[in-house]
C-alpha cells in the first residue's frame, strides 16, 4: 500500500506543480516521456520531470492488463480492486490536467512570439499547431479571452487575430451574440486606428461578420472611400446587400452587390479566406444570379451564373461551388420553358455535390430535379426527388434557404399533389412550409397564392378568406417596407456619392498633374481635332438643318398633344403661360369600381392594356364634344368643358360625353361577362363652377385646373353609383330646362369634406 500512495503523491505533484516539471513553463511537457527523457539529457529543465514520470510510468505499466495476472498474485484481491479504482481516477485527472497544460502552453508561445520587436514565427507556428490539435471548449475560450485581454492592454492586438476564429466560435457556442459583436467591433476599431498590416485579414473578416444597420455601413463606406480602401468598401456594400436581402428588397440587394463587385480586383487571388479579389467576384456574381431568378430576370440569371461558374473553374481552379451555379441555371431555363440538356446539367451538379460532401448543394440538386420532373409531368419522379430533398433538409440543421437559393420543397410537392388531385395534402404541405419562410415575404406571397387556389378548389370559403387576409397583410407590409427603405437607400446613396466625389476630386488632381507633363503633346492633338471638327461641321450643316426642322416640328406636335393650342402658343411666345380664371366650367370625373381587385387577378400587362383601351375611347369622346382632357390618375379620368375658351354648351357637352363613356363601359361589360372574363364598372360625377386653369413648373409641363369645383366634382363621382351619371345642384340648374334629359333627385347626400350636397342622377330620355 505504501507503493500505491507513493505513486499517487508523484502523480499529484506532477499535476499540481507543472512549473517544477519544466522551467520554461510547459512548452515541451508532452515530449518529456519515459522513452526519450534519458536520451535527451541536454534538456536539463525536463530532467527532473522525466525521472518522476519514469517512475510513475513503471508503476502504471505494472497495473496494465498484460501484467495484471502477475501483480494480482502479490496482493490480496481487495487491495488490487482499490488500486485499480485509484489509478483510473488518477488517469482521468491527469488527462484533464494535461489539457490544461496544453492550453497554457498555447498562451505562453503566443506571448513569447510577440515579446520582441519582431514576431517570432517559429513560436507562432508551434502555438498554431497546438491550438489546432486541442479540443475546443468553454474552458479553452475563457483562458484565451483572459490572455487576450492582457495582451490587448499591452497593445498586442495581433493576438486577437490569431485566435479570432476560436473566440468567435466560443461566443457562438455559448449564445453570447452581444459579446461576439463587441469583440468584432473592437477588431474593426483598432485597425481603423492603427492600420497595422498584420491585422488586416482580421479586420476584413470582422467587417464581414459585423451585424450593423444601414447607418453603420453607410458611415463605413464614407470612411473607407476617403481612405481608398477598395476591399473594405466592397465588404461594406456586401453587408448592405445582406440587410436588404433580409427585408426582401431584392432589387436593392442586387444594386449593392453590383457596387460591391465593382470594387473588387478580378486579377487578385487571395489566400486569407476573405471575400475579396476573384473569390469575392465569383461569390457576388453567383448571388446576383440567384437573386435574378427571384425577381424573374431569368436571362440575367443564366448569364451571371455562367460568368460565376467559368471564373471559379478557370480562375480559381476550383469546382467546389459549381453545383450552386448549375442549379441557378437549371431553374432559370425551366422557368423559361427550356428543358433541353437540363437533366445532364443536374446530373453533373449532383456528382460534384456528392464529391465534395456538400449537403446543401445536394439538397438543392434534388429539389431542382423534382422541379424538372414536375415541369415535364413526370410526377412520380418529381415526388421521389423532392422526398430525397426533404430528407436532407430535415436531417441537417439547415435554414429553409442555402447559398443556391430558397428550399421550397413543400411548394413543389404541393403542385404535384394538385396535379394528382390530392388537394387536402397539398393544403397541409403549404400550411406547414409558410411559417418556416420567416421574413421571406416574396416566397410567402407565392405560396399563399397557391394556397388560395387550392382552398378555392376545396370549397373552403372561410379558409380562403383567412388566407387572403394574410396575403394582403404581407403584401401591404412589403409595400410599406419597400417605400421606407427606398427613401433610406436614396439618402444612403447621397452620402456615399459625396464620399465618392471626394475621391474623384483627388483623382482629378492627380490627372491634372499628369496632363501638365504631357501638355505639349495634348495641345498638338487638340489643334488637329479642332481643324477636323470645323471641317466636319461645315460638311454636315445642311443635313443638321433638316434634322433640326424635323425635330422642331415633332416637338411642336408633342407640345400640342400635351397642352391646349392657345396655351401652347402663349408658352412659345412668352416662355410662360399665365393662369386664367374661368367663371363657369363643367368638370367630369370617372372611376372604375373594383380596380384593385382586378389588379390582383390580371397581370400588369393585361391591366394596362384594359386601361389603355378605355382611356383611348374616352379621349376620342372628349375630342368629339370639344372637351379638354385634363389628366388620368391611376384608374380615374378627368376632363372639363368650357376651357380654355369659354362657351355656352359646356354642361350639355360634358353630359353627352358622360353618357357615351358609360354606354361604352356597359357594352364592354356585357361582352366580357358573356365570355367569362373580368370587367370594369364605372362611376361618373359632374359639377359646374369656377376654376383656375394653367400650367406650373418649368419641366414636364402639364395643363391642369384648380379650385373647389374640382373637389366637388370628385365628390360627385365617389358618391355616385355604378352605371349612373351623378351631377350636382349647380349642373342641374343649368340643364333642368334642356330637352332630352331625365333627372332623379337623390336629396341631400353627405360627401367627404363637403358636408351634405344636393345630388341628381341624370339620364337620356
Amino acid at each position: 500500500m505504501k507503493t500505491i500512495f507513493s505513486i499517487f503523491a508523484l502523480k499529484t505533484l506532477t499535476i499540481s506543480h507543472p512549473e517544477r516539471i519544466c522551467v520554461n513553463g510547459f512548452c515541451d511537457f508532452w515530449n518529456c516521456n519515459t522513452g526519450n527523457a534519458r536520451e535527451n539529457t541536454s534538456n536539463r529543465n525536463c530532467f527532473k520531470m522525466s525521472n518522476e514520470f519514469s517512475i510513475l510510468s513503471v508503476c502504471l505499466n505494472i497495473l496494465r492488463v498484460r501484467n495484471l495476472a502477475n501483480f494480482a498474485g502479490l496482493l490480496q484481491i481487495r487491495h488490487f480492486l482499490v488500486i485499480v479504482i485509484m489509478i483510473s481516477c488518477i488517469d482521468v485527472y491527469a488527462q484533464q490536467s494535461q489539457n490544461d497544460i496544453r492550453r497554457d502552453s498555447v498562451i505562453f508561445y503566443i506571448d513569447r512570439s510577440f515579446a520582441g520587436k519582431e514576431i517570432d514565427t517559429t513560436l507562432l507556428i508551434r502555438a498554431d499547431n497546438l491550438l489546432s490539435s486541442q479540443p475546443f471548449d468553454s474552458v479553452m475560450a475563457r483562458r484565451l479571452m483572459k490572455a487576450a485581454e492582457g495582451l490587448k492592454a499591452r497593445k498586442k492586438m495581433a493576438f486577437f487575430y490569431f485566435f479570432q476564429k476560436f473566440i468567435l466560435n466560443y461566443f457562438q457556442l455559448t449564445g453570447k451574440s452581444t459579446d461576439k459583436q463587441a469583440f468584432i467591433y473592437s477588431i474593426i476599431d483598432h485597425y481603423n486606428e492603427t492600420k497595422e498590416v498584420l491585422e488586416r485579414p482580421a479586420f476584413l473578416t470582422a467587417l464581414l461578420d459585423a451585424e450593423g444597420d444601414v447607418v453603420y455601413f453607410t458611415n463605413s463606406l464614407h470612411r473607407y472611400l476617403s481612405r481608398n480602401d477598395s476591399d473594405a468598401v466592397s465588404l461594406s456594400y456586401f453587408r448592405l446587400a445582406a440587410i436588404y436581402h433580409r427585408k426582401g428588397l431584392y432589387d436593392l440587394e442586387i444594386y449593392n452587390l453590383k457596387k460591391s463587385r465593382s470594387y473588387l480586383n478580378r486579377n487578385e487571388i487571395t489566400q486569407d479566406g476573405t471575400i475579396t479579389g476573384l473569390y469575392g467576384w465569383t461569390n457576388h456574381t453567383g448571388l446576383m444570379g440567384s437573386l435574378s431568378n427571384d425577381i424573374g430576370d431569368y436571362e440575367g440569371a443564366i448569364s451571371l451564373s455562367i460568368d460565376a461558374r467559368d471564373a471559379r473553374i478557370n480562375g480559381l481552379k476550383d469546382s467546389s461551388n459549381v453545383a450552386y451555379t448549375s442549379c441557378n441555371i437549371t431553374y432559370a431555363r425551366l422557368m423559361m420553358g427550356q428543358t433541353d440538356s437540363v437533366k445532364e446539367l443536374l446530373e453533373c451538379a449532383e456528382a460534384l455535390s456528392d464529391r465534395y460532401h456538400d449537403h446543401p448543394a445536394l439538397a438543392r440538386c434534388y429539389e431542382m430535379k423534382g422541379f424538372y420532373y414536375l415541369k415535364t409531368d413526370q410526377l412520380d419522379s418529381a415526388e421521389h426527388y423532392l422526398a430525397k430533398c426533404r430528407e436532407l433538409v430535415d436531417g441537417f440543421p439547415y435554414r429553409p434557404w442555402s447559398p443556391a437559393g430558397m428550399h421550397l420543397v413543400n411548394y413543389y410537392l404541393a403542385q404535384v399533389r394538385v396535379r394528382q388531385g390530392r388537394l387536402k395534402e397539398a393544403k397541409l404541405l403549404l400550411e406547414k412550409e409558410i411559417p418556416l419562410l420567416e421574413k421571406r415575404r416574396m416566397e410567402q406571397l407565392k405560396e399563399y397564392k397557391l394556397l388560395i387556389k387550392v382552398s378555392l378548389e376545396l370549397g373552403d370559403a372561410a379558409g380562403v378568406r383567412d388566407v387572403f387576409n394574410q396575403y394582403t397583410e404581407i403584401q401591404d407590409e412589403l409595400r410599406d417596407d419597400t417605400r421606407k427603405n427606398r427613401v433610406t437607400s436614396f439618402e444612403t446613396e447621397q452620402k456615399i456619392a459625396g464620399a465618392e466625389n471626394i475621391i474623384s476630386d483627388l483623382e482629378a488632381q492627380q490627372k491634372i498633374s499628369q496632363l501638365t507633363r504631357n501638355f505639349l503633346t495634348g495641345f498638338a492633338l487638340l489643334l488637329i481635332l479642332v481643324v477636323f471638327v470645323i471641317f466636319n461641321r461645315f460638311m454636315v450643316t445642311r443635313k443638321q438643318k433638316v434634322i433640326i426642322e424635323t425635330e422642331k416640328k415633332r416637338s411642336e406636335e408633342l407640345l400640342l398633344n400635351i397642352l391646349p393650342e392657345e396655351v401652347a402658343a402663349e408658352l412659345k411666345l412668352n416662355g410662360s403661360a399665365q393662369a386664367v380664371q374661368m367663371d363657369q366650367v363643367t368638370v367630369l370625373f370617372t372611376d372604375f369600381k373594383g380596380f384593385t381587385s382586378m389588379s390582383e387577378i390580371l397581370s400588369p400587362q393585361e391591366l394596362v392594356r384594359e386601361l389603355n383601351e378605355c382611356f383611348s375611347v374616352f379621349d376620342s369622346i372628349t375630342e368629339k364634344y370639344g372637351i379638354e382632357k385634363i389628366k388620368t390618375i391611376g384608374d380615374a379620368y378627368m376632363a372639363a368643358g368650357g376651357l380654355p375658351t369659354s362657351n355656352e354648351t359646356h354642361a350639355i357637352d360634358v353630359i353627352h360625353a358622360a353618357f357615351e363613356m358609360r354606354d361604352f363601359i356597359e357594352q364592354a361589360k356585357a361582352r366580357k361577362f358573356a365570355a367569362g372574363l373580368p370587367f370594369f364598372e364605372i362611376r361618373i360625377g359632374i359639377h359646374t363652377g369656377p376654376v383656375v386653369a394653367g400650367i406650373v413648373g418649368v419641366k414636364k409641363f402639364s395643363y391642369d385646373i384648380w379650385g373647389d369645383t374640382v373637389n366637388t366634382a370628385s365628390r360627385m363621382e365617389s358618391s355616385g353609383e355604378v352605371g349612373k351619371v351623378n351631377i350636382s345642384q349647380t349642373t342641374y340648374e343649368i340643364l333642368k330646362d334642356k330637352p332630352g334629359f331625365v333627372f332623379e333627385s337623390r336629396g341631400q347626400i353627405v360627401a367627404k369634406g363637403k358636408g351634405e350636397i344636393e345630388m341628381y342622377f341624370v339620364s337620356k330620355v
